[in-house]
């Protein structure tokens, strides 16, 4: 039965709290107004004031007004603090007034009597209700002191460097020993306990949590500002109370689950223990053992303990909670890249894609995971964590393992769907809707991990990168994957940068053309690649967007050659346009697309290529990025990079089909040449007029040729030549026209998409003609 004086009496006067709180508001806002005026004060006697101190004075009076408006900021923000306090002190006092009158009139009812089941049941209900309201009454004080210690950190203990080594190390020695005492030598806690087997270790876990939390929360901030401290408390910890803390993560959170434990345990116990632990990997100083324990997910080989050798029954069990704990530390750590990527690689190649024991998984309730919606399987926190750290994500896909070596395996991902249907049961979400989640979060570290960070680190064409697009390509194209959108779109952006380089090996190479980056590939390779990822209609496109910036990255090489009327401009260029113009027929027949979709997708791919995508083709954009990148220190470069970036994603990523030819005009047209032959005229014309020396050259032949006679009077009224004043020149006119017929009949003869329809209308027409 309940025990009336066993429920607390939270003493205090909220009233007083609240005095103090507006008291502490009213000076923050009269400091902030005293040093504002005493500024302008001052500066009003600037014409007035000569002395030889006037200057300074004048200008002293600026940071005065500064740290007054920042101060008076700080009281005004412990001052609301207080009053949420008060508030939250006076209404549990209420709940636990109420719970005790009630506890009274059960009390009163049972007498010394044996109280029945549906008495015991009320009973045990006011008991939790006793508890909640405590952890509740606790939370706010934390809240509050989470406030206060924000602001001052340094007289409060709230994570102050601290003066020298020697300092550190005594402060962690000391944490080590409270952490130490709190967790004794409870090891693993066992399954059957959790399930409350075992009221005492239920009883022991509860207490641990808040004692936990408390020492945790001050370690994360000395950690956050001195990692020598986050080294010395691990290390001093050492790795079998390192691999206890590590098991804790999971296990409040299953006792969370459970109704065990209230208030925030992820927040209050995960998140600051693996602050403390990324600090500590980040210094590169760790004990290499403080790593292997966190790694360690065999708790079979413990000395004793409730997770030891007496528990081998609970083995699978026991595993099961520790890959948890690992995807829990990887969402909340800032943890090197070596150590994300180790962790992901854990999580998705070694663990189990479905929990054998989902009552173990911890932190799986439907409120929680709303708020953390990536921690809804194992393998959704690798890829997240993954996606935060492009490094990460770049260390991650080339992981070779023993058991393949020089094989890039993760790259084999790109056909699977890890973990989204324990994500899909716990999330409440259907299966498609989890699969499209999580092929997203597949998607996003491709991109980052294979193209994002080698760009942006000035690796794009490094040959771990060049190993990385090779190992894309090959693993698109094998036989059993079977990829999903969101993952055929990000390989084609992957792969845009290399968009000649394909087309070289797709050509067949050859000693006249320029070696391919991509030595690795084969014919079969790319041709099994442009078959699997065109399944995706956006990714069509954009293989059409890459086409047309090979030929328009072709083109503007040419110029010259136009100019000067050479017959071998476009020679080697068209061929490579034309190999990777057949390799994309080929590989949309063996999908069964009819002529009308392949022509729609090469068509919105002329009309929606853009400079960025023709930059990233012809090398010009991915080899400017690491000059910038040598003055990364240099104020706003960053933000260059990543608006670069931003660019590439958007204009390699986005399709838009509003101004694509509509279908029953596309069916009208005689063959794929009459819908994009526009876009290849534009394109030579806008090659030759944007070279100054092809342009200058077409001026001095127009001077001579009668046809120009009134578009040089045009041209020469203002001195400036005009886009379409020059277009309009007769010599101009006669090189679009025969060049880029050139281009387009090499191109059409070439293209095995295209063969077919051409044959089938030069029949048609000769059959007209017999007529």
């Amino acid at each position: 039965m309940i025990d009336i004086a066993a429920i607390p009496v939270i003493n205090g006067d909220p009233d007083m709290l609240d005095e103090h709180a507006t008291s502490l508001a009213t000076t923050g806002a009269a400091f902030a107004d005293t040093g504002a005026r005493i500024h302008a004060g001052w500066q009003a006697l600037a014409p007035v004031y000569l002395a030889p101190e006037a200057g300074d004075l004048l200008a002293a009076t600026g940071p005065v007004q500064g740290v007054a408006a920042s101060v008076g900021e700080d009281y005004q923000l412990v001052g609301r603090a207080l009053t949420e306090y008060s508030a939250a002190m006076r209404e549990i006092r209420l709940r636990l007034d109420a719970l005790r009158s009630d506890a009274s009139a059960l009390v009163a009812e049972v007498g010394d009597a044996e109280p029945d089941d549906g008495q015991a049941e009320q009973s045990a209900q006011l008991s939790s209700a006793v508890t909640l309201a405590m952890a509740d009454f606790d939370e706010a004080q934390r809240r509050c002191a989470a406030t206060i210690r924000s602001l001052y950190g340094d007289r409060f203990g709230g994570g102050p460097r601290f003066f020298d080594d020697a300092q550190a190390q005594l402060q962690a020695l000391d944490d080590a020993v409270i952490i130490s005492n709190i967790i004794g030598d409870s090891g693993l806690v066992s399954p059957d306990a959790l399930l409350g087997g075992d009221p005492a270790a239920l009883e022991r876990l509860a207490a641990q949590y808040p004692q936990l939390r408390d020492v945790l929360a001050r370690a994360a901030g000395y950690s956050a500002q001195d990692p020598d401290y986050a080294v010395a408390l691990l290390n001093a910890l050492g790795p079998r109370d390192v691999r206890t803390l590590a098991d804790l993560t999971n296990t409040f959170g299953i006792a969370y689950d459970k109704g065990i434990l209230t208030g925030d345990p992820y927040g209050g116990f995960v998140v600051p223990f693996a602050a403390v632990l990324a600090a500590g990997d980040r210094s590169d100083r760790l004990n290499p053992a403080i790593r292997s324990a966190v790694f360690d997910v065999d708790a079979t080989d413990e000395p004793g303990g409730e997770g030891g050798v007496d528990n081998l029954g609970y083995a699978e069990q026991l595993r099961d909670m520790r890959y948890r704990s690992l995807a829990l530390l990887a969402g909340a750590g800032d943890f090197t890249p070596q150590t994300t990527a180790d962790l992901a690689n854990a999580l998705i190649q070694d663990g189990p894609v479905a929990p054998t024991y989902p009552d173990f998984s911890g932190f799986s309730n439907a409120q929680f995971l709303s708020r953390h919606r990536d921690l809804a399987s194992n393998e959704w926190a690798a890829l997240a964590a993954l996606r935060e750290d492009d490094q990460a994500a770049n260390i991650f896909y080339r992981t070779d393992r023993d058991e393949f070596p020089g094989e890039l395996e993760n790259l084999y991902l790109i056909g699977q769907h890890p973990g989204d249907d324990v994500a899909a049961r716990r999330l409440g979400l259907t299966a498609e809707d989890a699969q499209r989640y999580g092929d997203q979060m597949l998607a996003d570290t491709l991109r980052g991990g294979i193209q994002t960070y080698p760009i942006t680190t000035g690796q794009a064409y490094a040959p771990e990168t060049i190993a990385l697009v090779e190992q894309a390509v090959k693993a698109a194209g094998a036989e059993d994957i079977e990829a999903s959108d969101p993952v055929r779109n990000a390989l084609v952006d992957i792969t845009t940068p290399y968009t000649r380089d394909l087309a070289i090996v797709a050509a067949g190479g050859g000693p006249d053309r320029l070696p391919t980056r991509l030595p690795g590939l084969s014919v079969e390779d790319v041709q099994a690649f442009v078959g699997e990822v065109s399944g995706s209609e956006q990714a069509r496109v954009a293989l059409g967007q890459n086409g047309a910036a090979l030929v328009q990255a072709e083109i503007a090489d040419e110029t010259a050659d136009i100019a000067s009327n050479d017959p071998r401009a476009f020679g080697s260029g068209v061929d490579l346009s034309a190999a990777y113009y057949r390799t994309l027929g080929e590989g949309w027949n063996q999908l069964q697309l009819d002529r009308i979709e392949q022509r729609e997708a090469l068509v919105e791919g002329w009309r929606t290529v853009t400079d960025p995508a023709v930059d990233l083709v012809s090398g010009k954009f991915v080899e400017r990025i690491p000059i910038l990148n040598t003055a990364s220190e240099i104020p706003g470069v960053g933000d260059a990079l990543d608006e670069a970036t931003g660019a590439i994603n958007e204009s390699l990523n986005t399709a838009i089909y509003d101004h694509a030819i509509p279908k029953p005009e596309l069916e009208a047209l005689t063959t794929w040449r009459d819908a994009v032959e526009p876009e290849v005229h534009a394109a030579v014309a806008t090659a030759l007029y944007e070279n100054p020396d092809t342009r200058a050259s077409f001026l001095a032949q127009a001077q001579v040729d009668p046809q120009d006679t009134a578009h040089l009077a045009e041209i020469n009224a203002d001195g400036q030549v005009t886009f379409e004043e020059f277009r309009s020149l007769s010599d101009v006119q006669d090189a679009v026209h025969t060049y880029g017929g050139d281009v387009l009949t090499r191109l059409q003869a070439e293209a095995a998409f295209d063969m077919g329809s051409a044959a089938q209308e030069e029949s048609a027409g000769g059959k007209e003609e017999g007529e």
